[in-house]
């Protein structure tokens, strides 16, 4: 049986091709799902959701314009509770980089991914993530440790209530995390906070890291 899975991918400061690019090739790699892929927006969630797709790829922040003086945002009330209940009732969530950002501490959101974006140095370091062997990995017969020049992502994680399964380190900024998975109700939920650039978008271990994402989620 096909499984049809959505992404809503890119935002002001993160180009939608690379990202769709890597999360394709991911999808590519499974069997029986396919990808319907559109930029984030409230109306094409709210279309998806209504389509009871088997998972919601999610790579994009809150802020619609966060350069203007006013700043709008796509998560409406009435969106976070229908993305909550679509996952407290079985479906499947994953988080890409981004999507862990400007989301309101008070939302449902943001309790379902049990972490935020705080923030990240002005330059790209080297990056390296990398997973400890004594807390396992998603899926498949080895972990990740590898580096990309990349935005060393500060997150707050709610680690008592999730599984971190993928660390970051840089030379300048220390450690941080870099990969959590949880179940959420009757559904799944896996946050990733890699990648910012091409490179890292293209390194074989972040398109093996998505696809243990994706196929976590959906088996």
């Amino acid at each position: 049986m096909e499984k049809k899975v959505f992404a809503f991918l890119g935002d002001f400061y993160h180009q939608r091709a690379p990202m769709e690019k890597a999360v394709q090739k991911a999808i590519s790699d499974l069997e029986n799902a396919s990808l319907v892929s559109q930029l984030a927006t409230a109306e094409n969630i709210n279309l998806a959701l209504d389509a009871d797709p088997a998972m919601i790829i999610l790579g994009a922040e809150n802020r619609i314009n966060p350069q203007d003086e006013v700043i709008e945002f796509w998560l409406t009330n009435e969106l976070d509770d229908k993305l909550e209940t679509y996952v407290a009732s079985g479906g499947n969530l994953v988080v890409l980089h981004s999507a862990l950002a400007s989301y309101p501490a008070d939302s449902k959101y943001r309790k379902m991914i049990k972490g935020e974006f705080i923030s990240h140095p002005p330059e790209h370091v080297k990056v390296r993530y990398y997973t400890s062997a004594e807390e396992g990995i998603l899926s498949g017969d080895a972990g990740y440790d590898y580096e990309v020049i990349d935005e060393f992502y500060v997150v707050d994680v709610d680690t008592e209530e999730t599984n971190v399964f993928l660390y970051s380190e840089c030379e300048v900024y220390g450690e941080g995390l870099g990969g959590w998975y949880h179940d959420y109700g009757k559904g799944k939920v896996v946050c990733v906070v890699p990648t910012h650039n091409v490179e890292g978008f293209e390194h074989e271990e972040t398109l093996r890291l998505y696809r243990d994402a994706i196929e976590w989620g959906l088996n």
